[in-house]
């Protein structure tokens, strides 16, 4: 079957000049096997060293921070249109859970990451917008949340109960949400777990693979639920569901349709690059871009690249990407892939996956980040976006 297109269309005119804020967990930053039956988290999203407006709120890292050996896909979200380029800001952290008092963890969780933003973002005292280093309208920015990923996974690795946790889990997220409301943010993008029982390294403890599975759908049930329940808790809100599971599906059942070829494996002497996409290396299989797997948790920068643009088709139309006929592109070409992928954005199994519910305010838009360093030895990674975002696990921003 032909591969799809991996170039770029331009996006929509609604993405105009948008500030990402991202507070959340890194990408696919990294579970790693440490014996037979145990299996020790970092985390699963984005960039290991990166923002922190501490030490500069304008200064953002490139693909040198992150765990896909390239960019991520908050990255290529925020510039997807050159003539409509997205700021970004990301509070994301590699690791973090939503509140290490409830999934014991030391990364800083979801409520600090919270707290960032209020410090330097929130309306109208945040530091950053008193000394005029940013500014942001909540009409045009974007608050993306993907979290939850590190609450599945610590939990495991702690041996805690998660069914147990996933009360006070959420109640922890309706408390962070509402300091990111009473901080001026009005639209929202919240995103679910993707299958981490698919990863390489759940997949090597096969006692682990049906309890993920069953914790995934069952946090992914909360979110849609709490997700859908926000215009109601915040009038004025307006907020977009997206099931990241199709996407994973298609690309593990379907990859060369998408211009993978293994599924399965990674190459680890590929996991330890971080800016060198288009590496080919002999003692690999495959070339890196050709990978779902960066290293046995965490995706490849081809498959960041693709999520982007199935995001970004998901926030500017009503129906799903239609089937693209394009021609195969070569694997090692750093344009991005077509917005007409068919990946499909909803899921027959998922309870409100994909779908879009309007506030007061009207249009949603996108965003995303990276990450920034943890304290000490630590690093941090990038989350979910939105135009301010809480990531898979933590908050971003955008504004545009």
């Amino acid at each position: 079957m032909p591969r799809l297109s991996r170039g770029l269309t331009t996006a929509s005119s609604r993405f105009l000049t948008l500030a990402l804020l991202l507070i959340g967990c890194s990408a696919f930053r990294g579970v790693r096997a440490q014996a037979a039956s145990s299996i020790v988290l970092d985390n699963i999203d984005t960039i290991t060293t990166g923002y922190n407006p501490a030490l500069g709120i304008n200064k953002f890292p490139g693909m040198e921070g992150t765990v896909s050996g390239g960019y991520v896909w908050l990255q290529y979200l925020s510039t997807l249109n050159s003539s409509y380029p997205i700021k970004l800001y990301d509070l994301a952290v590699s690791g973090a859970t939503t509140d290490n008092a409830i999934v014991n963890n030391t990364s800083d969780d979801f409520n600090t990451q919270t707290a960032t933003f209020s410090q330097y973002f929130a309306a109208p005292n945040g530091q950053a917008l008193v000394t005029n280093q940013t500014r942001w309208d909540p009409a045009r920015t974007l608050f993306t949340v993907w979290m939850g990923i590190n609450d599945i996974g610590r939990a495991y690795q702690n041996n805690q109960n998660l069914t147990d946790l996933i009360p006070a889990i959420f109640d922890q997220w309706n408390r962070n949400f509402a300091a990111l409301y009473a901080g001026g943010a009005r639209n929202f993008l919240v995103l679910g777990i993707p299958p981490t029982d698919q990863t390489p390294l759940v997949q090597s403890i096969p006692s682990a693979i049906p309890l993920f599975a069953a914790w995934v759908g069952q946090y992914n049930g909360q979110i849609a639920s709490y997700a859908n329940s926000l215009p109601s808790l915040f009038p004025g809100t307006s907020v977009s569901i997206f099931d990241t599971q199709p996407f994973f599906r298609a690309l593990l059942d379907s990859p060369r349709s998408y211009g993978f070829v293994d599924t399965t494996t990674y190459c680890a002497d590929y996991s330890v690059v971080q800016d060198m996409p288009n590496l080919t290396l002999p003692q690999c299989a495959w070339p890196m871009a050709e990978y779902v797997w960066w290293n046995s948790y965490h995706p490849t920068w081809a498959v960041h690249r693709l999520l982007a643009n199935v995001i970004a088709e998901s926030l500017t139309s009503t129906t799903p990407p239609a089937p693209s006929t394009s021609s195969s592109s070569s694997l090692s070409s750093t344009t991005f892939p077509s917005r007409s992928l068919s990946i499909p954005t909803t899921s027959p199994t998922a309870t409100a996956s994909a779908t879009k519910t309007e506030g007061a305010s009207g249009s949603v838009g996108v965003g995303g980040g990276t990450g920034r360093p943890k304290s000490g030895a630590q690093r941090r990674g990038g989350g979910g976006a939105v135009w301010a975002l809480v990531g898979a696990v933590g908050v971003a921003v955008a504004i545009w």
